[in-house]
């Protein structure tokens, strides 16, 4: 009997939560108790060889492995059902202005309207809860983003 090895592989930074990595590989064992979770940033040999998102990049383009990133535009993208989100270098910066290509899902406010318009979100222990200095329950602030997006003519 022949027996495939499968591999599980997740995106995650070596300074990503070890809340996170110890609950993903938890769910894999779950759905596969026999499987064997790799978790590169655990092995020197690895983090020492690939120290860096320059190193990683030389690395996919050798072994023809396909990502978004490229040392120009080196950030990387986490896309799901609601949005795209994206991190590195200067977009660890909350106050600065995402660039032009980030916008996969919807137009950027330059291109939306003749005047764009720049709202301020404020957060309290992780959760929106004004806009603009106005506060809102969770509900109406999604429908006042979601007006404010509208107006912008944002969605694509």
């Amino acid at each position: 009997m022949q027996k495939r090895k499968v591999l599980l592989l997740y995106p995650m930074v070596l300074q990503a939560k070890a809340m996170i990595r110890f609950g993903l590989s938890l769910s894999y064992y779950a759905l596969k108790p026999d499987i064997r979770v790799i978790a590169p940033w655990k092995i020197p040999e690895f983090y020492k060889n690939y120290p860096g998102r320059s190193e990683l990049l030389d690395y996919a383009k050798k072994f023809g492995i396909p990502v978004k990133a490229t040392k120009e535009s080196p950030w990387s993208s986490d896309e799901n059902l609601m949005h795209i989100s994206f991190e590195s270098g200067m977009l660890e910066d909350p106050w600065q202005a995402p660039l032009q290509e980030m916008f996969e899902l919807s137009n950027s406010p330059q291109q939306a309207l003749a005047d764009p318009q720049e709202i301020l979100i404020e957060f309290k222990n992780g959760s929106p809860t004004t806009i603009d200095g106005k506060k809102y329950s969770p509900a109406k602030l999604l429908r006042q983003l979601n007006e404010v997006g509208e107006n912008m003519e944002l969605a694509e």
